[in-house]
């Protein structure tokens, strides 16, 4: 049986790619892909609304409406938060918090006079694209701010 890993949830792919190893049943094999299609989507609902996929997807955002421009983490916060709320997710992401989790995620921002930002390179936007894709993310959908300046225009 001929299949891509890279159709499931990077959590999944070692699995994925050892069972398909260890099952040369083509007929089990698909069996064992099927249940495992159902995790993935589990993973990928539960990750639909996880804050270090929603701050990737707010970054993918920024980049989008300013490549190679940069963005403070307070307008960065506001992306997310609308990204959350068109998720269903009332969560307020205050600018301090989404700056650790732009850290923790492997982001690097820097201090100017109106506070911290980040530079939207291409590195930042593949990591970020990375991010999106491991996590299982939504690649910047239609559930995403069109541009945070022009309140209430649907994307």
């Amino acid at each position: 049986m001929q299949f891509d890993a890279s159709e499931f949830t990077f959590a999944l792919r070692d699995l994925a790619r050892s069972i398909a190893v260890a099952t040369p049943d083509s007929e089990l094999q698909a069996d064992v892909f099927d249940l495992l299609r159902e995790q993935d989507a589990e993973i990928r609902a539960d990750n639909w609304v996880d804050l270090s996929a929603i701050t990737a997807e707010a970054v993918l955002v920024a980049h989008q409406d300013s490549p190679g421009g940069t963005a403070y983490v307070s307008e960065l916060a506001q992306i997310a938060e609308e990204i959350s709320r068109r998720r269903g997710q009332e969560t307020l992401i205050g600018p301090g918090a989404f700056g650790k989790r732009l850290r923790l995620i492997g982001f690097a921002t820097q201090r100017d006079a109106k506070g911290k930002k980040l530079r939207l390179t291409e590195a930042v936007r593949k990591r970020a694209e990375q991010l999106v894709g491991n996590l299982g993310g939504s690649e910047v959908g239609d559930d995403r701010p069109a541009n945070t300046s022009q309140e209430g225009k649907e994307g």
